[in-house]
């Protein structure tokens, strides 16, 4: 069995080296920001740095900056112009390792005797 380590990806944000925090429940607020974009790669790129902007920042400050929509997208547009290639690659790979993650963990096997 594939074995999937996702680790949140340290990148420079706000002139610093910052750890992201783990992927939570915080990501269903981003999305709901981000609602009213319809072109899928536009919506997933802007994914990317709405998560690298807000789980950069501490909880507290996530949490308001997420519920306010003038301040998320201020942030937003900070990180847009302040994160490198390599810091949205990073941010990127690990998102993608956590869907990955979610997917794998989302398939059942019934493997009980019975119609087919």
């Amino acid at each position: 069995m594939t074995s999937f380590q996702a680790e949140p990806p340290t990148i420079t944000i706000r002139g610093k080296q910052t750890k992201l925090r783990p992927f939570g429940r915080g990501a269903a607020r981003i999305l709901a920001q981000l609602s009213n974009i319809t072109d899928e790669n536009e919506k997933s790129g802007a994914f990317v740095v709405a998560y690298a902007a807000i789980y950069s920042l501490p909880p507290d400050k996530a949490f308001s900056t997420v519920e306010d929509e003038a301040a998320f997208n201020l942030a937003v547009g900070e990180a847009d112009m302040e994160l490198s290639a390599e810091d949205l690659q990073a941010v990127a790979e690990y998102i993608a390792g956590i869907n990955q993650r979610t997917e794998a963990a989302s398939v059942t096997v019934d493997s009980s005797p019975g119609k087919p």
